[in-house]
């Protein structure tokens, strides 16, 4: 081999060469002069094929996909049904209801936002005001406050478990989720024992945002936000927020706190246990059509009181329909194993037809509540018009009465949502009903064309003797002259 080709060989194989040293010698020994101006050598044909591999592992190890990254959790569920356990990388939670995804920053867009308002340019402007336009945070602000917004807010960036803000100190900023979670921690003191305990009551996702109570109040920060993973922010300090974001949020802190006082499910609490209550609460818009929660087997975070707006629960249910060769079809509720499979000791027949069907169970409406315990497998709640909910935090409820007053709004709940059984028995009076309907407008149709054969000698005796009493009267009455 000629010293111009192995100069000529890539840094590829200068890491290689010390490895393949041996193979290479053996080969070249028993290659001829003559078949080497031919095609290419076999050491030459190895080196293709070593980098060659070493590509492809670096395309496979480029394209591979992580399992779990240091900003997932493993959740594992149970597979009743075969008894096997699957892990999952990514928190099902997120993907229950309104999706959290509330999209990433362009490097472009994230250099600007670093810049200091006054140093933005006009066309710059504008580049910002279309992102936060289209960003979940946002969504709830007006076009004029989202360009309002544009001009003050800023990029931020921290590591996972960096603390952005802490319990107890004064509010400089609010935050605004952009990519990332973030875990809400509180401290408590026992009273009796005077022991600090540290507790995770909740969790934020893109598209929340925190840090405005204590903006708003001029108060302490009530809990520390701390970082679950490498998580983006948008930011506004309170001298912005003052001018731009107060009016707006005082507005929602007094809708909460009137729809709270309102209800009769809080008139036992007292003005500061509603404050306290009012500050982890949430005001949130629903579209129509939209999904709010759906198929909440455990206990949520929240419970949800309507403000405004109308919501439907909708069933999931699996019926066979079974048509047999003699006699009519009808609807079976298969009985249940537990609430995903159907008990395999029923046998299936083979003229049995298996159908999902949704059915609407129920409606909720201004002033009604869900999300306080009750079993809502299978089950979805979704807003029929535009909802106002407001969604407040179980934990400091149950701190209220230990859970007694959830506990009786759970069992009051439930009386008013049809069970499993009883909405089979309203689907199938319901199909009986439609199915009659049918029947009789496709008789009337079908009469519409029909010639009627029936005679006057086919009517009774007696109702023809009545007829014909009448008829004669009433031609004696008219062939009467007229008095003079």
């Amino acid at each position: 081999m000629s010293t111009q080709s192995t100069r000529s060989s890539s840094s590829l194989d200068h890491e290689g060469q010390n490895e393949f040293t041996s193979s290479a010698q053996k080969v070249k020994c028993a290659t001829a002069p003559a078949e080497a101006e031919s095609k290419p050598s076999a050491i030459d044909r190895f080196r293709s094929l070593a980098r060659s591999v070493q590509s492809q592992g670096r395309w496979t190890k480029a394209l591979q996909t992580k399992i779990a990254d240091e900003h997932s959790k493993e959740f594992q569920i149970n597979q009743e049904s075969g008894g096997s356990n699957v892990i999952l990388s990514f928190n099902v939670n997120a993907y229950k209801t309104a999706v959290h995804s509330c999209g990433r920053l362009s490097k472009k867009v994230k250099l600007i936002l670093m810049k200091n308002p006054w140093q933005r340019k006009p066309e710059e402007m504008k580049v910002i005001y279309s992102v936060v336009d289209k960003l979940k945070c946002f969504s709830r602000y007006t076009p004029h406050i989202k360009r309002e917004l544009a001009t003050i807010v800023y990029f931020q960036q921290f590591g996972d478990g960096r603390v952005i803000v802490q319990q107890g100190h004064s509010g400089r900023s609010m935050y605004f989720i952009v990519s990332g979670n973030v875990l809400v921690q509180v401290t408590e003191t026992d009273k009796v024992t005077g022991r600090t305990k540290k507790q995770i009551v909740g969790e934020m996702f893109a598209g929340d945002s925190f840090g405005e109570l204590a903006l708003l109040h001029d108060m302490k920060r009530a809990a520390t936000i701390i970082c679950k993973g490498t998580a983006e922010f948008l930011t506004v300090d309170k001298p912005d927020f003052d001018m731009v974001l107060k009016k707006g949020h005082q507005q929602e802190w007094e809708a909460r706190i009137t729809l709270l006082k309102s209800l009769p499910y809080f008139q036992s609490y007292t003005s500061k246990e509603l404050e306290q209550l009012n500050t982890r609460a949430k005001l949130i818009e629903y579209p129509q059509n939209t999904v709010i929660l759906r198929d909440a087997g455990n206990p949520g975070e929240f419970a949800y009181f309507i403000r405004s707006g109308q919501c439907q629960v909708i069933r999931e249910m699996t019926l066979i329909r079974r048509a047999p060769a003699v006699g009519k079809r009808r609807l079976i509720l298969p009985p249940v194993k537990n609430d995903n499979n159907i008990n395999p000791l029923f046998k299936i027949k083979t003229y049995d037809h298996i159908k999902k069907y949704f059915l609407v169970i129920c409606r909720l409406g201004e002033g009604d509540y869900f999300g306080v315990g009750e079993d809502l497998t299978k089950m979805s709640i979704i807003s029929v018009n535009k909802v106002e909910i407001v969604l407040v935090p179980r934990s400091v409820m149950t701190k209220h009465d230990h859970g007694q007053s959830l506990q009786e709004m759970k069992q009051q709940l439930e009386k008013e949502i049809p069970s499993r059984r009883e909405a089979f028995r309203n689907f199938v009076s319901g199909e009986k009903w439609r199915h009659y309907k049918l029947d009789v407008l496709d008789e009337l149709r079908t009469q519409k064309w029909m010639l009627n054969s029936t005679t006057l000698d086919d009517v009774p005796h007696s109702i023809r003797k009545q007829y014909l009493y009448q008829h004669d009267f009433y031609s004696y009455m008219t062939n009467l002259s007229p008095l003079r």
